[in-house]
């Protein structure tokens, strides 16, 4: 895993690869807060709880208020 941090010393950008071997690039905001995914991610419905595994293949990006506004498969 490798972090990047700003200014301040917030990291903001982390790429990793999973004990499985799947890579992802994660971007955050100055909150801690996970914004945009690029390869392998986790998401969790707010409304049922269930988890949702996305592929390595996957783009998500996320509003200013952490919702999902785009995703890709």
């Amino acid at each position: 895993m490798l972090s990047l941090c700003d200014g301040k010393g917030k990291i903001r950008v982390v790429m990793g690869v999973r004990p499985d071997g799947s890579p992802s690039i994660t971007l955050l905001d100055d909150k801690g807060k996970e914004r945009d995914v690029l390869g392998t991610a986790q998401t969790i419905s707010d409304k049922t709880g269930v988890k949702h595994q996305h592929p390595e293949s996957s783009l998500l990006l996320s509003d200013k208020d952490g919702n999902l506004i785009f995703q890709a498969p």
